[in-house]
Formats: C-alpha cells, sequence, structure tokens
C-alpha cells in the first residue's frame, strides 16, 4: 500500500494483500487498523521498531511519522483507515484513544472473529483507488461493528516490542528520530538532533534522509504538526498557545506548516472536527 501525500485523508477504506517496504518516512491524517494474517512487519514509529506478527492487530494514528521497514516473505495483511473525525466523536476509553492521539500504536493478539470482520468489511468498503460506492446503511453497520470492535480492543492492547539486531548506521539514524520525538516540543536545531546521535551536522542530516527518505528538518515538522492536532481535538487552548506548545517559533511558522501538512487552517482543522 503505497501513501505518499502528506496532506490525504483516505477515510474509511480497506486493502489486503502483499505488504510494501515503504521508501521513506510519511503520514497522513486517519488512523489505520493492520490484521497480519500471515508473516511478519517491522515499522518505526517516531525512531522506536515495533514488530506486528502474524496473528496480531496494530492500531496507529498515522499522522505520526512512520515507515514499513522489513517485511517477511509471503506476508500478508488487511489494512482498514478510519476517519479520525468519527475516531474522536466516539469518546473511546483512554486506555485506547489517549496512547493513540498522543502517537503510541496500540497492539493486540487477534481473535477468531477478527478475519472474519476484515474480510466482510473488505466486502464493503472501497479501496484506496476504488469508485465503489455504499449505502448510508452499509456505512453505519460497518461504523457500529468497527466501534464495538475498538472498544473491546481498549481492554486486550499493548505496546509493540522492539527487535534488537539494528546496523550502526540505522541505529544513530533511529537514535535522532527518537531523540526529536522526545525533544520536539523544544527550541532544538539541527546541531542539537545531530550532537544527541554524536554525529557531525551535515552528516547526520545525510544520514536521516538517507534512512528514512525525509530530511531531519520534514521529520521535526510533522511531529510539531501532530501534536498541534491532537491539542486542537482534545483542548480548547488558543491556536497561538497551541503552536507555542508545539514548539512553533511563531504563529506565522505555525500557520504555514500546518497547512502545508494538513491541508487546511488550524482554525479550519478545529472546525471540521468540532
Amino acid at each position: 500500500m503505497q501513501k505518499t501525500d502528506l496532506t490525504r485523508e483516505f477515510g474509511l477504506r480497506s486493502w489486503c494483500g502483499a505488504p510494501q517496504l515503504m521508501a521513506h518516512s510519511h503520514r497522513h491524517n486517519d488512523l489505520e487498523l493492520n490484521l497480519v494474517e500471515r508473516g511478519t512487519m517491522i515499522y518505526v514509529f517516531s525512531g522506536q521498531r515495533m514488530t506486528v506478527q502474524a496473528g496480531q492487530l496494530v492500531l496507529f494514528w498515522a499522522a505520526v511519522p512512520h515507515q514499513l521497514i522489513e517485511i517477511a516473505p509471503d506476508s500478508f495483511v488487511r489494512w482498514l483507515t478510519l476517519p479520525l473525525a468519527w475516531f474522536v466523536r466516539q469518546c473511546f476509553p483512554q486506555r485506547l484513544a489517549q496512547p493513540l492521539l498522543a502517537g503510541a500504536p496500540v497492539l493486540a493478539d487477534a481473535q477468531p472473529i477478527d478475519t472474519l470482520l476484515l474480510q466482510q468489511w473488505h466486502a464493503d468498503l472501497p479501496g484506496v483507488t476504488d469508485t465503489k460506492t455504499m449505502t448510508d446503511e452499509t456505512r453505519q453497520v460497518v461504523l457500529l461493528e468497527l466501534e464495538a470492535r475498538l472498544r473491546r480492543l481498549a481492554t486486550t492492547s499493548r505496546r509493540a516490542r522492539a527487535p534488537s539486531s539494528q546496523t550502526p548506521t540505522h541505529h544513530k539514524a533511529e537514535s535522532m528520530a527518537r531523540w526529536v520525538a522526545e525533544h520536539f516540543t523544544d527550541d532544538i536545531k539541527i546541531a542539537d538532533i545531530a550532537g544527541a546521535a554524536a554525529l557531525h551536522p551535515n552528516y547526520a542530516m545525510n544520514l536521516f534522509r538517507k534512512t528514512f527518505g525525509v530530511s531531519l528538518i520534514d521529520y521535526l515538522t510533522q511531529h510539531r504538526v501532530a501534536h498541534a492536532q491532537q491539542l486542537l481535538l482534545t483542548t480548547e487552548l488558543g491556536v497561538l498557545e497551541v503552536a507555542m506548545r508545539a514548539g512553533f517559533g511563531s504563529s506565522s511558522q505555525f500557520y504555514e506548516a500546518f497547512k502545508r501538512v494538513c491541508g487546511v487552517s488550524p482554525r479550519k482543522y478545529r472546525e471540521a472536527l468540532s
């Protein structure tokens, strides 16, 4: 499944098949549910490797930069994208909603019914390039089934585990990504990020782009925008306060970055989901 447009929202859609490696770290504004029926996938979320094995579900907010970096041969996966606005309006338990909107994926062992549910949803829903339509009644049935499954998921989910095997260069790049994820709200510069990995800034920038396919600046901006989205959704803070808490140095910088990544202004984004 290829996704490259940073401002894109897929909405309620379904895919299945062999997963593909992602050439770069990227984001989109939906939640994403993966069920690995066969094989293994390794994602990188904010510099942390997370393994999803056969018989497991993973749910994450795709606004947080992520990348699929390793796939076992003959893997087969089912995907579902869920509208963020729908998820926020359901008032799911904090055990599920809080980590997701903070950027942490949740993992659970799949239940026997999950394959059947995802097969049915795949039959009901359009794919990424489909023009297939569905009735309002079908959409409502799918959303009700999804709500029930996610509420049950809230009682069984856990954090994914990271494998230990990494090359030295990947270790350095991923340590920078983790440092960005921990400090993006601060007033940090490229030299600070490189220094955290004991690298020269120019080498650090080249290594990061080679590993994740995006620049350090873009990666930092994506984290700040994702945090701003979270604050706009879950608080009543003014837009300027949101900008400052997300690490932006000025309102103009915030507005430019937010609209470039999300396609709308912060105020319109909040209004659309309120």
